[in-house]
């Protein structure tokens, strides 16, 4: 799926954009069915009225289903990209709370840096004097990332936009508590209170 989205960017890109969303409206009208890894991407593709659509999840590896969990106290992950859309520096404001509550917390990011927003997230760490509190582990290979998932006491999404990530049903199938931003297509993933916490990614008391 693809959205299109229209921003105060000027006239050249803004022409770009709705060219690419009218070419792309013409070439989903010559089909009748529709398959999204979520209902929210379906919807945002806007299906024609004509189309039948389907909504069919991610696959997750069978590894993930059998992993065996030994959770240290206070340790929370992130998997991801560190960029702004991810909303790190929100987590970082918001894990100055949490430290505040719980001194041993440590955070763990897993992935790689966005060159555009990496000073921004040192500067918060500096600013709220936590670098000593958030691991960054880069890149991490699959049997990494399951290593990290199985000594994690939960997972946390705070994203300004998502789609259908990956890692949430991943971590849902290791049996993992799941702490992610209520938009795009977490909620359809997540019921709040009963298989996850949701929550709003502007504010860090929320998170």
């Amino acid at each position: 799926g693809k959205t299109i989205r229209i921003e105060k960017r000027g006239l050249s890109a803004q022409l770009e954009a709705r060219l690419s969303g009218v070419t792309f409206k013409r070439a989903i009208s010559r089909y009748d069915e529709f398959i999204g890894v979520s209902p929210y991407v379906l919807e945002e593709v806007g299906i024609p009225d004509t189309g039948s659509s389907h909504a069919i999840p991610n696959p997750i590896e069978a590894r993930f289903f059998n992993l065996s969990r030994s959770p240290e106290a206070d340790r929370v992950l992130y998997a991801g990209k560190l960029s702004r859309l991810k909303n790190i520096v929100g987590l970082i404001e918001a894990g100055a709370r949490v430290v505040a509550a719980r001194p041993n917390t440590r955070f763990r990011l897993a992935g790689a840096w966005q060159a555009d927003h990496r000073e921004e997230i040192l500067a918060a760490l500096e600013r709220h004097q936590l670098a000593e509190h958030f691991d960054f582990l880069g890149s991490l290979e699959r049997n990494e990332l399951l290593e990290e998932m199985a000594r994690c006491t939960c997972l946390v999404l705070p994203s300004f936009q998502e789609s259908s990530p990956v890692v949430i049903a991943e971590a849902m199938a290791a049996g993992i508590p799941v702490a992610a931003t209520q938009v795009g297509g977490v909620p359809w993933m997540l019921e709040a209170g009963k298989n996850g916490l949701l929550f709003d990614p502007s504010s860090s008391e929320a998170i």
